[in-house]
């Protein structure tokens, strides 16, 4: 395409900013060519990579950022790409459906929005297993948001058939990517002498941080380290302390590079939360080497299991599976080959390129 396209992208270009959603949109950005002229947002010094890319509007932070965001929505541009599913996302949707209707807008499904009883058996009948679904909390914005969108883009192909359950034929499948100049294998780093068990993610009720102290209760010869914050970080920290034999740690908050050092040397990557999309965590530990073991019922691509790790579905083949691969280091390094070469196709420089073609292809048939 030689014409270029104006494109606003709701997501926020701040420096230091950990929303998953945010960072995805930093690392792909830079890798679109100068067809795509994008305007996107930031409140705080703006990350240098997106600089020379497009324009970013500085919003005010507070109660006028909502106000100042569906503003944002209803400018001239030739599509709405990647947005969020905040109130305000929301309702600047509906105005830019209502003032500027012809105007494509392409989102994203990452994970499965909650939904009634009803609807959920449904979904479970369709999909021959147990599903778990985002808090109503995190998906009553996010349903009217996929709702209103012209094309989703879902980042797996159980989710996009999800969505095509839910929301009509209007879904594509490409998956997020990883930074290669930060997660990546080097075998000249030396393991812990200890095999060492690692997991990420937000400390809350959600991603059940519980069953990873379990795990340390039954390896008292196994180090175990969960990167992240959240509003459960200290209890789970005391309850660590008390039940357990200075084997674990909840390490905090942590930066990428902190967190990519983490896991080369490690040997064994966990998940213990049962909803998620396509776990980004699980493409940078198998980046670092590293073999995986989640829960099937969101079906990540990221696992083959038995290949480059197990997928479980119930806590005692979490147990399980965690126990067969720390007796066996050799096997544990074998799987971590593979995830190595799984991960080669999930780099931003590749993957950024995928969703600039299907973005052009979507905007040539909506238009």
């Amino acid at each position: 395409m030689s014409v270029r396209c104006r494109v606003f992208v709701p997501r926020s270009m701040n420096q230091d900013g950990y929303n998953a959603q945010n960072l995805n949109a930093k690392n792909m950005l830079p890798y679109f060519s100068q067809c795509i002229d994008t305007t996107t947002v930031h409140t705080g010094p703006i990350d240098e990579r997106l600089t020379k890319l497009g324009k970013s509007v500085r919003l005010r932070e507070g109660r006028l950022y909502s106000i100042q965001m569906i503003f944002r929505y209803l400018f001239s541009y030739d599509a709405i790409f990647y947005p969020g599913h905040q109130r305000f996302d929301a309702w600047g949707l509906k105005l830019r459906k209502l003032i500027r209707g012809d105007t494509p807008i392409i989102s994203t499904l990452e994970g499965i929005p909650w939904m009634h009883s009803e609807k959920k058996d449904e979904l479970e009948k369709f999909t021959g297993h147990e599903i778990h679904c985002m808090s109503f909390e995190a998906s009553k914005y996010y349903i009217q948001v996929l709702a209103l969108a012209d094309h989703v883009i879902a980042i797996s192909p159980f989710l996009a058939a999800i969505g095509k359950h839910l929301f009509g034929d209007k879904f594509s499948v490409i998956p997020l990517g990883i930074d290669p100049a930060i997660f990546y294998y080097d075998e000249s780093v030396a393991k812990n002498e200890r095999v060492t068990v690692v997991s990420s993610g937000t400390v809350y009720a959600r991603k059940r941080p519980e069953l990873f102290i379990d795990l340390a209760k039954r390896h008292p010869g196994v180090n175990f380290v969960w990167y992240g914050g959240g509003e459960l970080l200290e209890k789970m920290r005391q309850r660590a302390e008390k039940e357990c034999h200075s084997n674990i740690e909840f390490a905090g908050l942590v930066n990428h590079n902190q967190l990519a050092e983490g896991f080369r040397k490690a040997d064994l990557f966990v998940l213990p939360s049962l909803s998620e999309g396509v776990p980004k965590v699980s493409q940078e530990a198998a980046a670092c080497g590293l073999p995986l073991i989640l829960f099937g019922y969101y079906e990540a691509p990221t696992v083959v299991h038995g290949k480059n790790g197990y997928v479980v579905w119930n806590n005692e083949e979490f147990f399980q599976s965690v126990a067969s691969l720390i007796c066996d280091r050799e096997m544990m390094s074998q799987m971590g080959q593979e995830s190595v070469e799984m991960a080669k196709q999930w780099n931003w420089d590749q993957v950024a390129k995928q969703w600039e073609t299907e973005l052009f292809h979507i905007l040539s048939r909506l238009n």
